[in-house]
């Protein structure tokens, strides 16, 4: 097992508080995934998806990573450092809302090259991501390594 500092926010108590932890993250996880979606959902359904990709594309794809890195060091340090349960969730969000605009044009252009080409990724995505939870959370096995 990794050596973790002090104030690290992984448990070393016994199986039932790293149980808790594991079901917590994994639920914070999912969160994450269906916030994701829904916010590609409202750009692609409302139709905003075509504005973001135009506006996206005419930037240099530097900019757009740099930008991307900014947010999510910028997350990544108010998660780590505030005491506020509110900004951390907010800086989250933050991150899950970045990385779905920085996906809308790989997904527009996913969609316009090869129509269901997305559904099936979704299916994919959700039953490997599915099962290794289910596992992850029915065995309660350690998968550090």
């Amino acid at each position: 097992m990794a050596n973790f500092p002090s104030n690290a926010a992984f448990p070393r108590g016994g199986v039932d508080s790293r149980s808790v932890f594991i079901t917590r993250t994994y639920t914070h996880l999912v969160a994450g995934i269906l916030g994701f979606i829904l916010v590609e959902l409202g750009l692609f359904e409302s139709g905003l998806a075509g504005q973001v990709m135009q506006f996206i594309s005419g930037l240099p794809w530097l900019v757009i990573l740099g930008a991307f890195m900014l947010t999510g060091w910028l997350a990544t340090r108010t998660a780590q450092t505030s005491t506020s349960i509110g900004m951390q969730y907010f800086a989250y969000a933050a991150y899950v809302v970045a990385e779905a605009l920085i996906f809308v044009p790989l997904l527009y252009f996913a969609e316009r090259k090869a129509p269901g080409t997305i559904d099936s990724a979704v299916l994919i995505t959700a039953l490997g991501t599915g099962g290794l939870m289910f596992v992850a959370h029915r065995t309660r096995k350690d998968f550090s390594f």
